[in-house]
């Protein structure tokens, strides 16, 4: 197709290549993106007004994850891998659950 995802071609570029070209370039229309963006949020109430709903529903979310991953504080306390992956399936079966059973 003759086309590369960003993060392909920044992998190609090691910490003694940033003063590459491209990379100064792909740099750059990352801070342009993102000053368009931030001129489009200023410049839009119904923008930051969306943003800040959606903020909140995630808040809730991570809110209600607290309260249902309680034990040792909300933590994974153990370095043991199998242990820490069976704690987040729990997890996310439990966050399953409440989706089905929330109207």
């Amino acid at each position: 197709m003759g086309t590369a995802e960003t993060k392909a071609i920044l992998k190609r570029f090691t910490r003694n290549n940033l003063k590459h070209p491209t990379y100064q370039a792909l740099a750059e229309l990352g801070k342009v993106i993102k000053t368009i963006f931030l001129c489009e949020y200023l410049n839009s109430e119904k923008i930051r007004r969306e943003i800040h709903e959606r903020l909140n529903v995630i808040e809730n979310w991570n809110s209600a994850n607290s309260f249902i991953f309680y034990g040792k504080g909300g933590q994974i306390s153990t370095n043991r891998l199998e242990d820490q992956e069976i704690a987040v399936l729990s997890l996310h079966l439990l966050q399953n659950c409440l989706v089905y059973i929330t109207p």
